[in-house]
């Protein structure tokens, strides 16, 4: 009996303690924008809703959130077939990535951003190339297309 090897493309994704990161911030107190976290605290609408809903907690929720696609669907006049959902950006990320991505295709991306693109094209053997913004923090549109291989 063999034991299950790892994908190769897994030996670059070693994981960092959210804590242990390097920060690149040169001002003090950090705003921890990029972990979903809210600086205000949890809304009273948000705590009377998670509480209502431990009445019922014992039923496994709709993994394809039919309900939801379809309300989403009424609103912007599209189908379910139409709308993806998925439980945060890094989900739907992770989910183009699989869905689009071949061994050694390149991911364009603009940086400093989310890291969840680098781990996006990393697991999915694909090449990340990061393009720095401009001075002004924005887009370098001529560095992307420089980039384009």
């Amino acid at each position: 009996m063999s034991v299950p090897k790892i994908r190769h493309t897994m030996e670059k994704m070693a994981f960092t303690p959210r804590g242990q990161r390097k920060s690149s911030a040169t001002c003090d107190p950090v705003i921890r924008m990029c972990w979903n976290e809210n600086q205000l605290g949890m809304s009273e609408k948000a705590k009377a809703a998670m509480a209502a809903a431990l009445e019922k907690s014992n039923y496994y929720p709709d993994f394809y959130a039919v309900a939801l696609k379809d309300r989403i669907g009424e609103v912007y006049g599209l189908t379910r077939d139409n709308v993806f959902t998925a439980g945060g950006s890094s989900a739907v990320i992770d989910a183009i990535g699989a869905v689009y991505l071949e061994e050694g295709d390149e991911v364009l991306y603009c940086s400093p951003t989310f890291g969840a693109y680098w781990d996006m094209a990393t697991a999915n053997g694909a090449v990340p190339v990061e393009v720095p913004l401009t001075k002004e923090m924005r887009y370098d549109l001529d560095g992307l297309y420089q980039a384009i291989t």
